[in-house]
C-alpha cells in the first residue's frame, strides 16, 4: 500500500519558509557571470518572430522550443537583461524543492523527504542552472515530475497521475530531446518493482504507448542527428572521466575542488541507501505492533533505492553510449537525473542517522559544507566566458571602421549584446578541417582587405581551431598592439 505524503501545518509553513530561501539563494548575485552564447541564443530565438518559432517544433536538429515559446511571455515581462532571463530558471529550481520533499518522503520516509528537500536547497549544480538563462532547471523539475506521477500511477493508480505521467514526459521532450533517455530508464524502473507493481502493468503499458506513439514522427527525425556521426563540437570523453564528472558536478557543482576528499561524504551516503536497509529494533517493534510509521518497510526502501540508481545510472549509460557514435556527453546534458542522486543522497543520510547517529551528523555537516562551498565559489567567481569584461575594454578602444575577427563566430551576439558602438564582425574561417595555415590566412586577408586594425576576440577557440592557425595567421601580417586575458576569452589588437 502507498504511503500518503500529507504535510502538517507546521510542515507545510516550514516547507514553505524552505522553497523562498532557495529562491533567495538562486537569486542571489544573479546577474553575476557574464551572458554566454547560450543563454544569448535562448533570447534571440523567444524573441524571433512567432511564426518562426513555431517552426522549431518540425524542423530536425532544434532542441528546446517549448522552452523557448514558454520563456517568451516571461523575457517580455521581466526583460532580457541577466536578471530578466535567469530568473525564469530560477523559480523552476525554487519549485523543486517541495517536489523533493514530496518524492523523499513517499519513497523513504518523512525525515529523507526533509534532507532531500534540503539538500535541493543548496545543492551547488542545482543552483548554477537556476541561474543560468537555459531550459536546464525545467527539465530536471520536469524529470523529477514525471517521475512522482509514475510512481504516485504505480503505488495507487488514479487516472489523473497516469495521464500527469503522459504530459509531462511528452512536454520534456520538446523541451530538450535528450529527455527521451528517462522513457526506456523508467521502464527499467517498473520492471525494477514488476513483483510490487503487477496490477497495474496494464495501466503502464498504455501509458507508455501514449508516450512513444505519437511521438514516433519526432524520433523519425530526431534519434538519427545523434547517431549519424555528425559533428558536435564535443570532444570525446573517455568513460572514467565522464563519470568523475559527473560526480563531482552533482556533489561540488560546476567549479569542483576535484579532490576525493569531496566526495567522501557523499560516496558514503550513496553507500549507505544501499546498505543500511536493515530495520532497526525500534522499526521492528513498531511493526509488530502493527502501528503506522513513517519510516517505509525495509523491502519499500529497496524498491526505491532501486528506482533512483536506475534514474541515476542508465541515462549516464545511454549517452555515453551514443557518444561512442557521436561525441555528445556533456553532464549539463544529465540534468534530469540529479534529483535521483540527491533523493539516493537522503536516502543514506536517513540511513546513517538512524543507524549511526554520530557518523551520520558528521556526514551531513559534510555534505553541507561541501554544498555550501560550491555555491560560494559560484557565486564569487567568474566562471562562464566573461564576454561582458571584455566588451567593456574593447568597444572604448574601438572606431567604426575597426574590424573584429570572432573566434569562434558564435560569440559574436553575445559581444554585441555588451557592445553599443559599430564595428565590421568578422566570423574566424573554421581550421578544424585539415585546412592549411596558407589557405587561413589568405581567407583572413581577404576578409580584412583595406582595415588598418583589428581585434582577435577569442572564445572557445578549441573548437573552431584547435591548431591556433587563425592567431598565427594575424601575427605573420600584422603587428600586435594589445593583448588582454579575462575569464575564458581573450582580446588582442593587431594594427597593419
Amino acid at each position: 500500500m502507498a504511503r500518503t505524503v500529507r504535510p502538517t501545518g507546521t510542515e507545510r509553513l516550514s516547507l514553505a519558509v524552505l522553497t523562498v530561501a532557495a529562491l533567495a539563494i538562486r537569486m542571489a548575485r544573479i546577474g553575476f557571470q557574464s551572458l554566454w552564447r547560450d543563454e544569448v541564443d535562448a533570447i534571440r530565438f523567444a524573441t524571433q518572430p512567432l511564426s518562426d518559432l513555431m517552426r522549431m517544433f518540425l524542423t530536425p536538429g532544434e532542441n528546446g522550443p517549448l522552452y523557448f515559446l514558454a520563456l517568451r511571455p516571461w523575457l517580455a515581462v521581466f526583460g532580457d537583461a541577466e536578471t530578466g532571463l535567469r530568473s525564469f530558471s530560477a523559480v523552476a529550481g525554487a519549485a523543486l524543492v517541495p517536489l523533493m520533499f514530496h518524492l523523499g518522503s513517499r519513497l523513504f520516509g518523512r525525515r529523507a523527504g526533509w534532507l532531500a528537500a534540503g539538500l535541493t536547497a543548496v545543492a551547488p549544480y542545482a543552483v548554477w542552472y537556476s541561474q543560468e538563462g537555459k531550459m536546464y532547471a525545467w527539465v530536471a523539475l520536469l524529470a523529477a515530475t514525471s517521475f512522482a506521477l509514475l510512481w504516485r500511477g504505480l503505488e495507487r493508480g488514479p487516472w489523473w497521475a497516469w495521464a500527469g505521467y503522459v504530459l509531462t514526459t511528452a512536454l520534456s521532450l520538446f523541451i530538450h530531446y535528450l529527455t527521451a533517455l528517462l522513457i526506456p530508464t523508467f521502464a527499467l524502473v517498473f520492471l525494477a518493482g514488476l513483483r510490487r507493481w503487477r496490477p497495474r502493468w496494464k495501466a503502464y503499458a498504455a501509458s507508455l504507448a501514449l508516450v512513444t506513439l505519437p511521438y514516433l514522427a519526432f524520433a523519425a527525425w530526431q534519434v538519427p542527428i545523434p547517431l549519424s556521426g555528425f559533428r558536435t563540437g564535443h570532444p570525446f570523453v573517455p568513460f572514467h572521466r565522464a563519470l568523475a564528472s559527473v560526480l563531482f558536478g552533482f556533489s561540488e557543482g560546476v567549479r569542483p575542488a576535484a579532490a576525493f576528499w569531496a566526495l567522501v561524504p557523499f560516496l558514503l551516503c550513496l553507500l549507505a541507501a544501499w546498505a543500511l536497509q536493515t530495520e532497526t529494533a525500534n522499526e521492528r517493534e513498531v511493526a509488530q505492533r502493527g502501528s503506522k510509521s513513517r519510516t517505509p518497510s525495509r523491502d519499500s526502501r529497496l524498491i526505491s533505492a532501486s528506482a533512483c540508481t536506475i534514474w541515476w545510472a542508465v541515462p549516464f549509460l545511454l549517452l555515453f553510449g551514443i557518444s561512442l557514435l557521436s561525441p555528445l556527453f556533456v553532464e549539463r546534458y544529465l540534468i534530469t537525473t540529479l534529483p535521483a542522486f540527491l533523493l539516493l543522497v537522503a536516502a543514506g543520510l536517513d540511513s546513517l542517522l538512524r543507524h549511526a547517529r554520530y557518523l551520520g551528523v558528521l556526514t551531513a555537516a559534510a555534505v553541507l559544507a561541501v554544498s555550501v562551498r560550491g555555491v560560494w565559489v559560484q557565486a564569487t567567481q567568474p566562471i562562464k566566458p566573461d564576454m561582458r569584461a571584455a566588451s567593456q575594454y574593447v568597444c572604448p578602444r574601438l572606431s567604426a571602421d575597426d574590424a573584429i575577427v570572432f573566434l569562434i563566430p558564435h560569440a559574436e551576439p553575445v559581444f554585441s549584446r555588451y557592445c553599443a558602438r559599430p564595428y565590421t564582425p568578422i566570423p574566424a574561417p573554421y581550421a578544424n578541417g585539415g585546412q592549411t595555415e596558407t589557405a587561413i590566412r589568405l581567407e583572413l586577408e581577404q576578409a580584412l582587405r583595406g582595415k588598418r586594425e583589428v581585434w582577435l576576440v577569442e572564445s572557445e577557440a578549441h573548437l573552431w581551431d584547435e591548431r591556433g592557425l587563425v592567431r598565427s595567421a594575424l601575427a605573420e601580417g600584422w603587428v600586435q598592439a594589445d593583448d588582454r586575458q579575462f575569464t575564458l576569452v581573450r582580446a588582442t589588437a593587431y594594427r597593419r
